[in-house]
C-alpha cells in the first residue's frame, strides 16, 4: 500500500511459508492437470491416479524393479512384450487370455498356487501391520 513516496505494510503480510504453500499447491494442481489430460501412460495413471501420492517401495531392488515395470507396464510378460515384437503372440502360456499383470498375478490357472501364496503372504503382512500400528499408537 503506497502512502505519498512511503510504502506502509498491508496488514496481511504473506509469510515466506505461507508463499512456498500457495506456490506448491498451484504446481500440484498443475501437474494433476496436465496428468489427468495426458494421453499416454493410462496403465500407470489408473493404478496411481493422483499425483502426488506416496508409493511404499521394498528394501528388496528386485521386488522395486518388478513392482515398477508393473506400474510402467513394460514387464516382460506376453502382452507388453508383444508390443516390441518379442513374443509371436500376447496370448498366456494357458492360453485363456492375454499374457497381462492382471492376468498373471488374479486369473491365470498356471499360477493358482502361487497366488495363493501370495494372498496368504499379503494377509499376513495386512495382519502384522494392523497389529504393530495398534501397539505404537
Amino acid at each position: 500500500m503506497f502512502k505519498g513516496n512511503i510504502i506502509a505494510p498491508d496488514e496481511r503480510l504473506l509469510m515466506v511459508s505461507d508463499a512456498y504453500g500457495i506456490s506448491s499447491e498451484i504446481a500440484r494442481k498443475s501437474w494433476q492437470r496436465l496428468w489427468d489430460n495426458e494421453s499416454t501412460s493410462r496403465y500407470t495413471y489408473n493404478c496411481i491416479p493422483m499425483v502426488g501420492t506416496k508409493v511404499m517401495f521394498s528394501k528388496i531392488r528386485n521386488i522395486v524393479n518388478a513392482y515398477s515395470r508393473m506400474l510402467l507396464h513394460d514387464t516382460m510378460l506376453n502382452k507388453d512384450s508383444f508390443r516390441t515384437g518379442t513374443p509371436d503372440t500376447p496370448l498366456c502360456d494357458c492360453g485363456k487370455a492375454d499374457e497381462s499383470v492382471e492376468h498373471f498375478l488374479l486369473h491365470c490357472e498356471n499360477y493358482t498356487e502361487a497366488r495363493k501364496v501370495m494372498f496368504d503372504t499379503m494377509e499376513d503382512l495386512v495382519s502384522t501391520s494392523k497389529w504393530t500400528h495398534s501397539e505404537n499408537h
